[in-house]
């Protein structure tokens, strides 16, 4: 509803070479509002930019109308102003270098029935899911370096958000080393996790954990290279043991942890 927009109208008999009005001479009208001079881009294609939507109207579709010379042409379909959109925050707020993290969008000005994009940072676009008027959903595309981008909406790939609220792609993490490598099946082991890429902010935020085989339990942050968790019950047998950042994703390290039954 801001305007802003370059549109192009399209059609088989527009051409250039006429006179009086406009840039070159034509105009583009959007049904009661400004207005706005046009462009001739190429043979059947004419450009303009739309000018904002009356405060009374708000959303909605309007007419378009193309003037040159004493030609007044109407276009077939309507042109959609939509409310603004925006982003008050993703969850979770960070994910892994290769993409692939499903980000949950709170924001507002979000329609069911019409598609919307996310952009993170200067990144290819990706669909979202419109699950209501307030909450999306999308997969983060991979990038190739950690850091902060800002999360963006757009309706048309061509008008974005600018609330810049961000997601942290991370750098890659590991475990390398359980300790101790065992313990009872009742759980209960204070288990040291030894790796690389804890991230503090993660930790800070509730989204660190660990898993043995599919039972996750919360980790303390200790330092970039160190996790600390509580063993879980489990069966006795050799388990898998793999850490998250963001409760979605998980290591795939390899390390191991033991049960054994106490008698």
């Amino acid at each position: 509803v801001a305007g802003g927009t370059t549109v192009l109208v399209r059609g088989a008999t527009l051409h250039d070479g006429v006179g009086g009005g406009g840039e070159h001479g034509a105009f583009c009208q959007f049904a009661g509002l400004d207005v706005v001079g046009a462009s001739f881009d190429g043979e059947g294609v004419v450009r303009c930019v739309t000018p904002a939507a009356a405060a009374s109207a708000g959303a909605g579709a309007v007419a378009v109308v193309l003037v040159y010379g004493d030609a007044v042409v109407s276009a077939r379909t309507a042109f959609v102003y939509h409310a603004p959109l925006s982003v008050l925050r993703v969850e979770p707020p960070f994910g892994v270098l290769s993409g692939g993290t499903r980000v949950r969008v709170v924001g507002a000005g979000f329609v069911t029935s019409v598609a919307l994009s996310v952009r993170v940072g200067a990144h290819a676009l990706v669909v979202a899911e419109v699950l209501s008027p307030t909450v999306l959903e999308c997969t983060t595309p991979g990038v190739s370096e950690a850091g902060m981008l800002s999360v963006e909406l757009s309706a048309n790939d061509q008008d974005f958000s600018s609330d810049e609220v961000l997601f942290e792609y991370q750098v890659a993490m590991r475990v390398d080393d359980a300790a101790p490598s065992r313990g009872p099946s009742v759980g209960g082991s204070s288990v040291v996790l030894s790796g690389a890429g804890f991230s503090a902010r993660s930790a800070a935020l509730g989204y660190t954990y660990a898993r043995f085989n599919t039972t996750r339990v919360p980790a303390v942050r200790v330092s970039a290279s160190e996790l600390r968790c509580v063993a879980p019950e489990h069966a006795a047998g050799l388990v898998r043991v793999e850490v998250t950042q963001n409760d979605q994703q998980y290591t795939a390290s390899g390390v191991r942890f033991e049960y054994e039954d106490v008698s």
